[in-house]
């Protein structure tokens, strides 16, 4: 984050990463600090799939859960990692379809990317979806001041597509 001047990033042993066992590390400063610093802390995530985005308004990383619906919110991600600020504040589970596959299990979350300036999340699956969640920030932010879970749906889909790899928004 530009505003925070701080940079989160996922730890892996190979290049390019397959995918994330934790942890994620915190680089405070980062524009300050000389070449091959390490992290100057980390927390240890558990049963991730590597993506994550940062909500600015509300200085909240979203980070997804693998293989279910499940968003973990670590609020004051600023800090995180710092101060005994290790742990999710809270958890979103959100609901997309596409009406053209049945799954089983439903669809899981790949991709994310957090819009600040309509609050809103964008998320593609393993599959053929990417789905639009209006208001992400706003109730994660309920989410985190109960310590408890938003269960959210897609306020809009892109559906039957191909073998979704990414977005670019």
């Amino acid at each position: 984050s530009p505003d925070k001047n701080v940079l989160w990033m996922p730890s892996c042993a190979g290049a390019p990463c397959p995918a994330v066992s934790g942890p994620i590390d915190v680089y405070a400063q980062p524009t300050a600090l000389p070449n091959n610093s390490g992290p100057t802390s980390a927390v240890s995530l558990a049963n991730i799939d590597g993506a994550a985005a940062y909500d600015d308004n509300h200085d909240f990383l979203y980070v997804l859960i693998h293989g279910s619906t499940a968003i973990q919110i670590y609020a004051n991600a600023s800090t995180l990692g710092t101060s005994g600020n290790t742990t999710p504040a809270g958890t979103a589970t959100i609901t997309m379809n596409d009406p053209q596959i049945q799954y089983s299990p439903p669809p899981s979350p790949q991709e994310i990317y957090y819009d600040k300036a309509t609050d809103r999340l964008f998320v593609s699956d393993f599959g053929s979806i990417v789905a639009k969640f209006d208001g992400f920030g706003t109730a994660a932010a309920g989410a985190v001041a109960g310590h408890t879970n938003v269960n959210l749906t897609a306020t809009t889909e892109i559906s039957g597509l191909l073998q979704t790899d990414g977005m670019a928004y």
